[in-house]
């Protein structure tokens, strides 16, 4: 792909950017998940042990032994689980807490298979490849993804990460390193919520970050009220939470954070010269991505648009090729087929 010069660059990434560096694709992270071998959970990872026999006793609970197939959606275990907590409802034996722990559990486990993909020589491969990227002029990124692969190449390159919203990061940055946008409407692996102030916690190493420092300070002043009500059932939770939208139809954003991410994405698409979309196949149940992508290039249709993807066969590539087409004409759009 040639690098133009362009003023403003917004580059969108799916799925397909962190395969090559051993992160599985989503419709393959529960076979991963099932096999996670005990003997390298038992010592350095209890808790995920623990994450593996929650999440196989939920599946066994709601497919008998079926759960073993493999055919099992990870969308359809958000979806059920989302839809049950979202209107306080069980799901068989399990109440609405229970689902909302299941669903940590799953949180957990996909961020031990991603990060147990990377390499330090992954990350410098990426980097090559994401500097030359980026080249001249305004250049942002919309990731799609959970995994924060492309924060760990950028900071590797001596970039600073913009999220989009304030939050309160547990890793050092360079004072003089550039400022570079980095949108994640679905949330990440890597961002933990406080769900009383909301305040958003990021990472870069997998870090134990339990309570929110500001919150605390609560907890410690009210401590005997809420021993008196623990005793008459009552739970209260000051753990950190995972922040991540599901991979399901339902996509109800309830924190503050992503819809303010969503309205820096249609500003980044709108003024942009040039988008270049990254191992993402624009399907059909990403509507809200679809809809910025509709109004943002309906007021600024003087634009080029480079897909890279890598499809496994003629039939793939042409369902792709429509995806495109039915948002963007075929004259402004040129696709490289090679993968990233």
């Amino acid at each position: 792909m040639k690098n133009r010069r362009t003023k403003n660059r917004t580059v969108l990434i799916g799925a397909g950017f962190s395969i090559p560096a051993g992160i599985p694709p989503q419709k393959r992270l529960l076979s991963e998940i099932f096999h996670i071998k005990e003997e390298e959970l038992s010592y350095e990872n209890p808790t995920i042990r623990d994450d593996k026999k929650k999440l196989e006793g939920f599946l066994k609970s709601l497919y008998g032994e079926h759960w073993k197939s493999g055919n099992i959606s990870l969308e359809d275990i958000y979806t059920i689980a989302d839809f049950a907590i979202f209107r306080q409802r069980n799901i068989g034996i399990f109440d609405p807490s229970a689902l909302f722990k299941i669903r940590e559990s799953m949180d957990r486990l996909i961020l031990y298979i991603i990060n147990k993909g990377i390499s330090p020589n992954d990350i410098n491969n990426y980097a090559e490849k994401i500097q030359k990227m980026i080249g001249n002029g305004n250049t942002s990124f919309i990731s799609l993804n959970w995994d924060y692969l492309l924060e760990r190449v950028l900071i590797s390159l001596g970039y600073k990460i913009d999220y989009g919203v304030p939050l309160e990061r547990t890793y050092e940055e360079k004072k003089t390193g550039r400022r570079i946008s980095v949108l994640k409407p679905h949330g990440s692996l890597n961002w933990r919520l406080c769900p009383i102030c909301e305040n958003i916690y990021a990472f870069m190493e997998y870090e134990n970050i339990f309570q929110c420092t500001k919150c605390r300070e609560i907890y410690e002043h009210q401590r005997e009220i809420i021993e008196v009500l623990e005793t008459q059932g009552l739970n209260f939770n000051q753990a950190l939470l995972p922040l991540l939208v599901s991979p399901t139809f339902l996509k109800v954003n309830s924190v503050p954070q992503l819809n303010i991410i969503m309205q820096n994405m249609y500003s980044a698409l709108s003024k942009a010269d040039e988008l270049i979309f990254i191992g993402y196949s624009l399907p059909i149940s990403d509507h809200d991505i679809r809809d910025l992508l509709i109004k943002s290039y309906s007021l600024k249709q003087k634009i080029k648009v480079n897909v890279i993807l890598k499809p496994s066969t003629e039939a793939e590539k042409e369902e792709l090729r429509r995806h495109y087409n039915s948002i963007f004409e075929d004259s402004i759009l040129d696709f490289y087929w090679e993968g990233f």
